[in-house]
């Protein structure tokens, strides 16, 4: 039960005390007299109260000045209320201007007075929430600035010179680690074509890069001469459509790299091959230097996939707080000003999401790496997850959002992360274009051998349908149906490209068939092994409610273990699981979290996998070891986002996998899952 509010009374009269605590203790107040301003400022050195009444008039020092010295000795929040029944204007205002927060006259109505000081506290509380809302807005504005730093330094850290430029030419912005490596200052840069900045040659070669990199979605390989001061440089392109289309057009990232001592030395083995007698000395000598530089080469790619991993994490831990932040700020109620505030923050931290995960694909992209997982796929399961993910979206915009599915046989083998990616693509575009009407999601049998099975999975809408000339570019890397697409709807045509090749690389294909203004369906299938021999997980059914609805109906205290040692990131997912009716514990490292789980009975752990003393990782593997710890649903929560690092997390026996920054729903959507297959074990009664 909570204390009650403490008010300290300062008046020189004695009676005027009296009968003040009196209306005060009759609506429970905890009351303090003081005699004088002397008396008031020693009490309020000695303790902490809750709203002080102060009389104006008094002998030595008047209300006007204890008022001014409370704020000066750290009241400044500290609801001071003056009393008096003088009626001069003037006092009225020298004390509201020395930090009165209200004012009330004599003869005091002791009827209503209790309900008064009620009044004030209560919006005194107010004025501190939203004080420490202030602060944590501010707090996320901190990390977003030192993430941008850290992306600053991860630039700096690249060798290669880095522009952004429109398809037109122009630049927006150009970085290198030094000034002296580009043909013109970066300032100099902006707004100028590359014809203005380049020999007409040069340019004409990076205009050449643009244009196939607009097409397909890449260009490299491209290279052209440049003289910088008094010395002749060789440069390579490599360029890369941005996902996102500007008001002005397409942009592209232009990554051009300095080879001319990989030019130098390719001329000098060209001049030596005309000396045959020397032949078969040079390229031994240039032989070993090429296994030289091959072994130094995949050194530095280990290093840089080292690099990028711990650079992903180390940006993403905190941008899962700023995104968090801003999210659970929304869930309280904001004001339209704080709103715009959060939207500018979501902004910034998408854009910032989407620089990383560009340098990571490019980086897979160059190592021509894509791994295919073959693992149990529960095909009731995927579509239940996918639907669960994209029912708010539907209900918004009315839309039904329905699943059928066909009986398949048990144990099927496949890469069920990239089929739930290729889904979700599909059913989220169905809903984007589609205004009215219903998205249906369809799996059927194509084709069945006795050791594969051919599954057909179809996406039907009632939108907009495709026009037949756009239909044969739909599938193509950075390709829409028309340029008013993406002004309308958003988005880069990126996702299409990605489920043929998804698709492909799982043994099927991917169409579309449309008609204009009636809907559309897309299509894909893919080849699944017989044979699994893991238990089958039954599929969940559909709620009708979103995930946290659902935890707070069927799972309310069931109990939750979380292992983060961040503090905002424990603070993050503490108020989403309290607010969805769960009991949260948590474990700042990894040692922690093991004595708990011996200690807890645990319907779901939650954990992160850096923490200090023990990782997640170690602290997985001792559980699962224990005897208590072998059914309990253990899922990863991390930024560490690297296929290896699932993998980690697999082999030592966690269940699922929670990548940061994350969204909310998609949050409560996976802890519903494990906590539903467990069946809320562990509530608390």
């Amino acid at each position: 039960m909570n204390s009650p509010a403490k008010i300290l009374v300062v008046d020189d009269d004695p009676t005027a005390r009296l009968l003040m605590r009196a209306a005060l203790q009759k609506t429970h107040f905890e009351v303090r007299l003081a005699v004088d301003g002397a008396d008031a400022l020693r009490q309020f050195e000695a303790e902490a109260f809750d709203l002080i009444m102060l009389d104006v008039d008094m002998p030595g020092m008047s209300g006007t000045d204890v008022c001014r010295a409370l704020r000066d000795q750290g009241g400044e929040y500290l609801p001071i209320v003056m009393v008096t029944g003088m009626e001069d204007v003037s006092s009225v205002e020298a004390a509201y201007q020395a930090g009165a927060t209200d004012f009330i006259a004599k003869p005091i109505n002791w009827g209503l007075i209790g309900h008064r000081v009620q009044y004030l506290l209560r919006a005194s509380s107010a004025l501190a929430d939203l004080s420490q809302a202030n602060a944590r807005s501010q707090l996320a504005e901190a990390d977003l600035r030192r993430s941008q730093n850290d992306l600053v330094s991860t630039l700096n850290a690249l060798p290669d010179l880095l522009f952004e430029l429109g398809l037109d030419g122009r630049y927006y912005s150009a970085h290198a680690a030094r000034e002296d490596m580009l043909a013109a200052s970066p300032g100099e840069l902006m707004g100028k074509l590359v014809s203005d900045v380049l020999p007409a040659d040069a340019a004409a070669i990076c205009m050449e890069a643009m244009q196939e990199a607009n097409r397909s979605g890449f260009s490299t390989g491209r290279e052209f001469e440049l003289m910088l001061g008094n010395e002749l440089k060789w440069f390579e392109l490599s360029i890369a459509r941005k996902i996102d289309d500007y008001v002005d057009g397409p942009r592209f990232v232009v990554l051009s790299r300095d080879i001319t001592e990989r030019k130098r030395v390719e001329a000098e083995l060209a001049h030596q091959r005309d000396h045959s007698e020397h032949l078969e000395e040079l390229v031994a000598a240039r032989t070993r230097e090429l296994v030289h530089a091959k072994h130094a080469a995949e050194a530095a790619n280990v290093a840089k996939s080292s690099f990028l991993a711990n650079m992903s994490h180390e940006i993403r831990t905190p941008m899962n707080a700023i995104s968090g932040m801003a999210q659970l700020m929304r869930r309280g109620g904001v004001t339209l000003d704080q709103s715009l505030k959060l939207d500018k923050i979501d902004t910034a931290s998408r854009h910032l999401l989407e620089v990383i995960n560009a340098i990571l694909d490019v980086s897979k992209i160059e190592a021509g790496m894509l791994d295919m997982e073959e693992t149990e796929v529960d095909i009731g399961a995927i579509t239940t997850n996918v639907a669960s993910m994209l029912f708010e979206p539907a209900r918004d915009k009315r839309l039904k959002l329905l699943v059928e599915t066909t009986p398949l046989p048990p144990h099927l083998l496949g890469d069920p992360t990239r089929l739930q990616q290729a889904l979700l693509n599909y059913v989220g575009n169905a809903i984007k274009f589609t205004e009215t009407g219903s998205v249906t999601l369809r799996s059927t049998i194509e084709d069945e051998s006795d050791g594969s099975l051919l599954v057909r999975f179809a996406v039907q809408d009632t939108g907009i349908g495709v026009a037949p000339a756009a239909l044969g570019k739909l599938f193509s890397p950075f390709e829409q149906a028309d340029n008013s697409t993406t002004r309308k709807y958003g988005g880069a045509g990126l996702g299409l490209s990605i489920t043929r090749r998804l698709a492909e690389l799982m043994g099927g294909h991917a169409g579309v068939e449309s008609v204009v203004g009636l809907g559309s369906t897309f299509w894909f299938t893919v080849r699944l092994k017989k044979g699994g021999q893991a238990v089958k997980v039954e599929a969940l059914a559909l709620p009708e409610l979103c995930a946290e609805h659902v935890l707070k109906l069927d799972f309310h205290g069931s109990r939750i273990l979380l292992a983060e040692d961040d503090l905002m990131n424990q603070e993050i997912a503490c108020i989403l699981l309290e607010d969805a009716g769960l009991a949260v514990d948590v474990a700042g490292d990894g040692l922690i979290a093991i004595e708990m789980a011996a200690g807890g009975d645990y319907a779901l752990i939650l954990m992160d996998m850096q923490m200090p003393k023990m990782g997640g990782v170690d602290a997985t593997r001792v559980i699962r070891a224990a005897a208590n710890g072998q059914e309990v649903p253990i899922v990863a929560m991390t930024a560490n986002v690297f296929a290896k690092d699932m993998d980690l997390c697999m082999d030592a026996g966690m269940n699922d996998f929670i990548s940061k920054p994350f969204n909310h729903e998609a949050f409560f959507v996976t802890v519903l899952k494990w906590l539903a297959l467990g069946k809320g074990k562990s509530a608390l009664a």
